[in-house]
């Protein structure tokens, strides 16, 4: 903060001074013209030496006399014209001191001015308010008086900073203690007070954050609590998981034991019952395999990393060799894929998903064929993968991503009903976006959106 200077004319006293060169330069001029003349005209009028000398005499006396005036005129003339500066730097004075006075004391924020050392020179009642105090108390008081001891040393030092011009402005946040000492936060703006080229004070603007510094510790406490819930729901969810799928194991061992113990006393339709035993307590279990999929899916505990979307691909492709090989599908990648930033294993969680939907429901009357590209969308890639599957209508493509739906109904095609919905929970965790364009015998085609890598630490990682 630079303080503002006294203009050198004021309103009142727009001519300007009269020069010292000037007067001296009217000075030499008339007494030149005087002794000259003056001279001249004695020679001519007073022959006579006697009367010649008298005459020079009063010649003199009047030189001095009109001189005399003049010099009277024109210091009377400069000092009206200096009283009427000053005058008028007296009321620019006043004025800017009234300005000063109502932005300072009407300020909607608490300001202070303060020595580089903390003691108070003058405050609005705003930061009076801030410190639960009277201006006339905080002018007796410094920030040690006002100022939590932790906070008070990062303020100090911030203003002597700000005082060295080692910095143009600082800001600090600090808490103010009232006299029952209630802490209130405040952000304190520091900047310098200019005088004579020298920091004279520090100006300092504080606003009141405590509302703001109550939420942060709000939302860290609720950020806390949901860390620890969801460890504790990872955990059950585990456990359950354990439970859930032991029956099932029992279920299906003590089918199979019992069909061998039986043997050829089975009837057909007794066959047909252990075989239905069997594979319900083996979609059940891969529902809670894919539950557990789906809700690791949403943990994001570890960052991003650079993902070779090829390698991905590959790796989702080994784990489906056997259903694309009895199927005789052809999965075509049109070009090389991009490298995106997410977490590797969910990324190959999301092709395997997609890729299994497309195998899964193939057309009867074709083998599948698979096409996969990549393009740029902004600062996403595009991802699109096409089957020439069965296809279904398109005004029900928002249902095939919820939970459990199964648009050909349950017992045409294996599978518990969670592949789309885990892959939109995949691409959703990494901030990208989903969609599907589909016709009834036509196929299908899916279309997702991944992060571009950002650094190139990344990029590198990736290779």
């Amino acid at each position: 903060m630079q303080e503002e200077e006294a203009p050198l004319h004021g309103p009142r006293s727009r001519r300007p001074l009269l020069s010292p060169v000037r007067i001296a330069a009217v000075y030499v001029t008339l007494a030149a013209l005087w002794i000259v003349f003056s001279d001249r005209v004695l020679h001519a009028v007073f022959p006579d030496a006697a009367a010649l000398a008298q005459a020079q005499t009063v010649k003199g006396l009047a030189f001095i006399t009109i001189t005399g005036l003049v010099i009277w005129a024109l210091s009377r003339h400069m000092a009206r014209q200096m009283e009427g500066i000053r005058r008028a730097q007296m009321d620019a004075l006043a004025e800017r001191e009234e300005r000063f006075r109502a932005a300072f004391e009407q300020a909607a924020v608490g300001m202070a001015l303060v020595t580089p050392e903390g003691s108070f020179r003058r405050v609005n009642d705003r930061y009076g308010q801030l410190a639960g105090r009277s201006a006339a108390e905080l002018a007796t008081l410094s920030w040690a008086d006002v100022v939590h001891a932790d906070d008070l040393p990062p303020l100090l030092e911030a203003a002597a900073a700000v005082a060295t011009g080692a910095r143009p402005h600082a800001q600090v946040e600090v808490r103010y203690l009232l006299p029952d000492g209630t802490p209130v936060w405040g952000r304190t703006t520091l900047s310098p007070v200019h005088r004579n080229s020298h920091v004279r004070l520090i100006a300092a603007l504080c606003e009141d954050i405590t509302a703001r510094k109550r939420m942060e510790q709000d939302l860290v406490h609720t950020v806390e609590e949901l860390t620890r819930s969801n460890t504790e729901l990872e955990r059950f969810a585990h456990l359950a998981s354990h439970d859930l799928k032991e029956p099932t194991r029992t279920q299906v061992s003590f089918a199979q034991l019992l069909e061998r113990h039986l043997g050829d006393r089975l009837d057909a339709d007794t066959r047909v019952y252990l075989t239905h035993i069997v594979t319900g307590a083996r979609r059940m279990r891969q529902i809670v395999d894919d539950l557990m999929l789906y809700a690791s899916a949403d943990t994001r505990q570890e960052p991003f990393r650079s993902v070779d979307l090829n390698r991905a691909l590959t790796v989702a492709l080994e784990s489906l060799h056997a259903s694309i090989e009895s199927q005789d599908a052809v999965v075509t990648v049109e070009a090389p894929l991009p490298t995106v930033s997410g977490l590797d294993a969910q990324i190959v969680q999301l092709f395997r998903a997609i890729l299994g939907n497309a195998l899964k429901f193939r057309h009867p009357d074709r083998p599948p064929r698979i096409t996969v590209t990549a393009a740029p969308d902004g600062e996403m890639w595009r991802v699109t993968i096409a089957d020439n599957g069965l296809g279904f209508d398109q005004e029900r493509a928002e249902e095939a991503f919820q939970m459990f739906r199964r648009l050909h109904g349950p017992g045409v095609t294996p599978g518990s009903g969670i592949g789309l919905s885990l892959a939109r929970r995949i691409v959703e965790r990494h901030g990208g976006r989903i969609g599907l364009a589909t016709r009834r015998d036509a196929g299908t085609t899916v279309c997702f959106t991944l992060p571009m890598v950002t650094s190139q630490s990344d990029a590198r990682a990736a290779q």
